[in-house]
């Protein structure tokens, strides 16, 4: 199966890649219509051959009914995937998905650029036993994450930084009301985390674990197959999180997309996790965690080449000032190291959580104002292109004229 599956994925993600590449930011084919039609024809054979093998021909059939839609309303036109997005086949654990169709990364490092353009992936369900065990005491509402492992892909999603599948970013003319699944490719994330992540916590912080006081970071010690279960632990508890309080992300998708609502929304819920997992010693990877989210957040986020657009960037930026101004880490910008006071630091975060629930609690035009109000405070918001823009401060931590890193996440073994 594996074989076949490798084979067939090669395939569709090569055609991908070169139909990716007649297409602009909305998608639409700008060039060589009838190379794209034929690359079209010849996807939709394919897709209709793996939903054979996996036995998901009925989605199989909703992919191909929006390409033969397409193709009718002409490909110079926008695509509107609703029906690989609506009939989309959410895996069970330990079974394979897979999707074709226009797509929005949310950080995107191919020479393209940012846009709705097609991509492909084959993956396999894969929710650890530890999670599991963390339904037990952390029982999820509405547990609609699933973890997978990414077998082969086209080159937006495997080679960058994306992390996350969302109904959302795929291109349709419906809004989406409700999320009903989520994605998440998590065995690309310890190469993430070790180009990325690491070297600039050691080269700001030092070889030295200050949060635990070890010797070295215990992130770091983590192997391949507990990156993956560990990254799961995140994935889970940030997810639950979102599904409650005041205004679960899921039933407020209408007002959370919003991109101040939902920078806040992002950080309340990591805070949220980093302060469980401070609490509760059962947790399983609960001090490595607690390293994965603060420095992703803090330290790589705010390194993307686009940052001031960029929303993940965004949140980095906002906690980063939220943490410097309530003197939980410091930096001296000669010697570009930092510090970090951890006590502080949990205590800051948890004004942090309480503040946004706050805002949560209003109703839906006090919600807006006073969170963009409170935002204001800590970032310079813009309305042009950029989102916001970087203080001199955040140039000199985050250099964003630098050498783009890529990762050849095509190493990357199933284990």
């Amino acid at each position: 199966m594996k074989e076949k599956l490798i084979s067939l994925g090669q395939s569709l993600s090569d055609k991908t890649n070169q139909l990716r590449l007649l297409q602009d930011a909305k998608g639409q084919v700008v060039n060589k219509l009838d190379q794209a039609q034929a690359l079209l024809d010849a996807i939709s054979l394919e897709i209709e051959n793996l939903g054979a093998l996996l036995g998901c021909e009925a989605y199989a059939a909703a992919i191909k009914k929006d390409i033969a839609s397409w193709q009718k309303h002409g490909l110079a036109s926008a695509p509107d995937f609703i029906n690989t997005r609506t009939d989309f086949a959410i895996p069970e654990n330990n079974q394979w998905a897979f999707f074709f169709g226009p797509y929005l990364l949310a950080n995107e490092t191919t020479t393209k650029g940012k846009g709705y353009r097609a991509e492909f992936f084959i993956a396999l369900r894969d929710d650890p036993q530890v999670c599991a065990d963390l339904h037990e005491d952390y029982p999820h509402p509405r547990n609609i994450c699933q973890s997978v492992r990414i077998l082969t892909a086209s080159e937006g999603i495997l080679s960058g930084n994306a992390l996350v599948f969302f109904p959302e970013n795929i291109r349709c003319n419906e809004k989406m009301a409700r999320q009903h699944f989520a994605m998440f490719f998590f065995n690309k994330f310890e190469g993430i985390y070790r180009t990325f992540t690491l070297p600039k916590v050691k080269k700001l912080f030092g070889e030295s674990d200050i949060i635990f006081n070890e010797s070295s970071w215990l992130s770091d010690k983590l192997t391949t197959r507990e990156f993956y279960e560990a990254r799961c632990v995140w994935g889970y508890l940030h997810d639950l999180y979102h599904h409650q309080g005041p205004r679960p992300f899921d039933e407020q998708v209408y007002i959370k997309m919003k991109w101040h609502l939902g920078l806040l929304e992002e950080i309340k819920v990591d805070c949220q996790t980093i302060l469980t997992l401070s609490k509760d010693e059962s947790l399983p990877y609960r001090r490595e965690a607690i390293e994965l989210i603060l420095f992703e957040r803090l330290i790589r986020y705010p390194q993307e080449l686009d940052a001031e657009s960029n929303f993940d960037s965004g949140t980095g930026i906002f906690l980063l000032e939220w943490l410097l101004r309530n003197q939980a880490i410091a930096f001296d910008f000669t010697t570009m190291k930092g510090t970090l006071d951890w006590p502080k630091l949990l205590n800051s975060i948890e004004v942090l959580v309480e503040q946004i629930l706050a805002f949560e609690a209003l109703d839906d035009d006090a919600y807006i104002e006073q969170a963009k109000q409170f935002l204001e405070k800590y970032l310079t918001l813009s309305q042009q292109e950029k989102r916001y823009l970087f203080a001199e401060h955040h140039h000199q931590l985050f250099p964003q004229k630098q050498e783009v890193k890529k990762i050849d996440f095509s190493t990357i073994e199933m284990y």
